[in-house]
Formats: structure tokens, sequence, C-alpha cells
């Protein structure tokens, strides 16, 4: 990466030297914000390691706005084309270690810009691939996945809403027409009480007009007794 020497920065004298194609390499001490760094003196010149990189502390980036033009959202759509891109399980050539990765022709045919084309020391040409700046695709990948998620959720939330309406809905209308039943059985236990009642007095009315009858009917007896 290319930095400026804006800011806090201090070199020093060159402290290493590696030979690469007999060419010489310079490397020199930097400093920025009082910690010390090591940086190539020939800032268009690249680092190019032939075998693991181990880091104990962080890689970092430069990405302040500070440094950046052109800055735009990125659209959905550049991440269409991301499930096209078949993650492979490998080795390199004479390295019996395992790696999962893509094919730099994979992702070539649908993110161009993120595949260089390096020439080696045989005079080849070589593809690589900027697997750092697949995160920013990855992660425009996921927060649409997670508002389709929450659009799920969402949806099937207000489903179940309207399902637990409806269901209320019908428990309260059977309810309703439970009610309605009872008031009908209630009407009808009180039309039979009444009946029994109206029957109660009817034959209460017939036992008194017998008796009446009956005492009519002893008095006149009475009365023709006497007369005899």
């Amino acid at each position: 990466m290319r930095h400026s020497n804006s800011g806090n920065v201090k070199s020093q004298a060159p402290v290493a030297i590696i030979n690469n194609l007999n060419k010489r390499f310079l490397w020199t001490n930097v400093n920025y914000d009082n910690i010390p760094y090591v940086t190539q003196i020939n800032k268009s010149s690249n680092l190019y390691v032939q075998n693991d990189l181990l880091v104990v502390g962080s890689i970092n980036n430069f990405s302040d706005i500070k440094v950046k033009q052109n800055i735009e959202n990125l659209d959905l759509t550049i991440t269409d084309d991301l499930l096209s891109i078949i993650p492979k399980k490998y080795n390199l050539i004479n390295d019996n270690k395992t790696h999962f990765g893509f094919l730099a022709q994979d992702v070539e045919l649908y993110y161009p810009n993120l595949v260089k084309n390096i020439k080696t020391e045989e005079n080849d040409y070589v593809k690589t691939v900027n697997y750092l700046e697949f995160i920013p695709l990855l992660l425009l990948k996921i927060q649409d996945l997670q508002s389709q998620i929450n659009e799920l959720k969402e949806r099937d939330k207000e489903q179940k809403e309207e399902q637990k309406e409806e269901k209320n809905k019908e428990q309260k209308e059977q309810q309703n027409e439970q009610q309605k039943e009872e008031q009908k059985e209630e009407q009808k236990e009180e039309q039979k009480e009444e009946q029994k009642e109206e029957q109660k007095e009817e034959q209460k009315e017939e036992r008194d007009k017998k008796q009446k009858e009956e005492q009519k009917q002893e008095q006149k007896e009475e009365r023709d007794k006497k007369q005899k």
C-alpha cells in the first residue's frame, strides 16, 4: 500500500538490504505518531512474500475519508453475482497444505477489478485475487439478507396477529352462539315453568270451582231436607 509522508512521519537511515533478482531493495524506519514502522525506501516498490506471513499484531489499511475520493454507496445489484463464484478447496503446486478460496479466473468473470495479473520472474503472468475487498460485498449481501429476514419476520408476525385476531373473533362468535343457545334454553325452561304455573293455577281454579259446586249441591240438599 502506498502512503504519503503527510502527518507525523519521520524517516531514518536505511536499516536493511534484501537482494531480489540482483536488485537492492532498501528498507528504512519511519515513525507514525511516535510508533516505529519499517518500510521500503522506494515507495513505488511492492512487497512480495513467498511464504506465510505471520503477524502478531493487527493488519490495518488506511481507510480515513481524508484519503479517499469519488465515494459512493454500493448498489445492491453488485452482489448479484456473488453466489455465482464457487468456493474451492485446493493445495498449491509443490505444497501439500489445504487451502480454501476462489479461482481467480472465476472471480474475474464477475469482479475483474478484484483480479490482478502479476508478472513472475519467469516472465509468466499469474492472476491474484484481492480477498479483502470481498468483505464490503459480503457485508452488503448479508445486510440485504438480514433485511429480507426482518421483512419475513414482520410479515410472519402480522400473519400471526391476524390469525390470533381471527381466532379471537371465532371464539367470540362461538361464545355468542353459545350464549344464545343458553338463553334459548333458559327461555324454554322459563316457559316450562310458566306453563307449570299456569297448569297449577288452572288446576286450582278447577278445584275451587268443584268445591263451590259441591258446596252449592250440599246447600241445596240441606234446603231440600228442611223443606221436607
